[in-house]
């Protein structure tokens, strides 16, 4: 019996471990970081916030505008542009929101606030040579001013005015020359620079004279910037690039200019050292100018590299492997995100219509599959299934609560039923014992009775 009892026994704690193992703990976590902490007024830097969570986390900053007040974050991380106002110390908060926070995969939750400080300081003042300015003229003088001004190559910046004497053209790196045309206001003054001029790679400066007899003189300068002529070459494709220098290149944010080599021969690159991302600028044989990746390692080109915002969120497209292209259940297509257009996946069942599947890279250096919603315009990072959206999330989150009562309350019950098999059990044990007593008794009497008798 004392067996059957230490069985029961260690069944009913079984059922109350399992009670126990099923309820929820508040273990889930994320993190935070910045790609920069102290920067200049102007300036902007990037935070990030993920990890292995599911949910929203709402951002607010103190001094600051944000690229993006919430984002959704599904096992990844996700990025915030962050501009001061002014200089001091900005405060990104970050907040989980919703009834059930962020949610662990292991469906536990977190609640808690996190926050990143940004110092902010003044820019120092660099001294601004201006633009030159006309000589005063004398009462009754000449006018030393043009009339008009045109460029053969490029185009004059800014446009031609007279009050305005300096100007920035740029030109390609196979324009050899550029002539000068320009005509006075004055026909008794005197006129020099005008013509064709020999240029050189990178900077030119011509000076356009007007002078008069006296002596004065009124200068107009145009500054010709000759883009050298690629000295290293990549293939990429079927197509081969040239390397361009960075001196006219947008800047990318997050990234630093530095010099690399190949073959002896140096030439600009963007580094980021969050990611250690190399990308090159480069010309194609039709003249146009784009950013790539670069392997330095390698030394090759492994793909385009177009920085792009979609919903307030930084990415770069890149180019899509032949494997995604060909993704069963899809078709390699032109998605079009906020009147632009992106080379795409787009589901060949109709049911799917609204949603679609872009590659792209994050400030990270991670490339992932997004899938966008047309009629609500969200983007999210694609989970490799059928489409999840928040409503399909919320869902997900309420059957897992209710799944969660139905196994408390089965467990319960269970240890009520162990319970009463064990009290069946005494009471059943209690009555043999009773009934086993009675029959001795009876027994015991029935032989005393016989003794009696034997007695008489």
């Amino acid at each position: 019996m004392k067996k059957i009892l230490k069985k029961l026994g260690i069944i009913a704690i079984a059922c109350v471990c399992m009670i126990s193992v099923v309820q929820p703990v508040l273990a889930a976590t994320y993190s935070v970081s910045a790609s920069a902490t102290s920067i200049y007024t102007g300036q902007s830097t990037t935070v990030y916030v993920g990890g292995s969570v599911t949910g929203y986390v709402q951002i607010s900053a103190s001094n600051a505008t944000l690229s993006t007040s919430s984002v959704w974050v599904e096992n990844n991380t996700q990025s915030i542009t962050v501009t001061p106002r002014s200089a001091g110390s900005t405060v990104v908060t970050f907040t989980p929101s919703g009834n059930d926070g962020l949610v662990g995969s292991d469906y536990t939750t977190t609640f808690d606030v996190k926050n990143i400080t940004i110092n902010v300081s003044n820019k120092p003042s660099v001294p601004n040579p201006g633009t030159p300015t006309p000589p005063p003229a004398e009462e009754q003088g000449v006018d030393l001013s043009l009339a008009s001004l045109e460029v053969s190559q490029g185009e004059l910046s800014p446009n031609f005015s007279s009050e305005n004497l300096l100007y920035n053209v740029d030109v390609a790196s196979d324009v050899e020359e550029i002539e000068i045309n320009a005509k006075q206001v004055a026909p008794e003054a005197t006129l020099s620079g005008t013509g064709n001029h020999k240029l050189v790679d990178k900077d030119n400066k011509i000076e356009i004279t007007v002078s008069d007899e006296k002596g004065n003189t009124n200068v107009y300068i145009v500054n010709v910037y000759k883009e050298p002529k690629p000295s290293v070459f990549h293939d990429y494709g079927s197509k081969e690039l040239g390397v361009v220098s960075l001196d006219k290149a947008p800047r990318l944010t997050g990234f630093e200019i530095v010099e690399i080599s190949r073959d002896d021969k140096k030439f600009d690159a963007y580094h980021n050292t969050l990611n250690d991302l190399y990308v090159l600028y480069m010309i194609n044989e039709d003249g146009e100018k784009l950013f790539y990746l670069y392997d330095i390692k390698k030394e090759k080109i492994t793909s385009k590299y177009v920085p792009v915002v979609i919903l307030g969120t930084s990415y770069a497209v890149v180019d899509v492997p032949k494997k995604i292209q060909e993704k069963e259940g899809f078709k390699f297509t032109t998605i079009i995100v906020e009147d632009a257009e992106y080379e795409g996946l787009a589901y060949e069942d109709k049911n799917f219509k609204n949603y679609s599947l872009i590659y792209l890279m994050d400030e990270t250096g991670d490339t992932n599959l997004y899938q966008y919603e047309s009629s609500k315009k969200t983007l999210q990072l694609f989970s490799q299934s059928a489409p999840l959206m928040q409503e399909d999330y919320e869902k997900m989150v309420k059957d897992n609560q209710v799944l969660l009562i139905v196994a408390s309350v089965f467990g319960v019950l269970t240890l009520l039923s162990v319970l009463s098999c064990i009290g069946l059990l005494v009471n059943k044990n209690n009555l043999r014992k009773k009934e086993r007593s009675a029959k001795i008794a009876s027994r015991n009497e029935s032989l005393f009775e016989s003794v009696a008798e034997e007695k008489k």
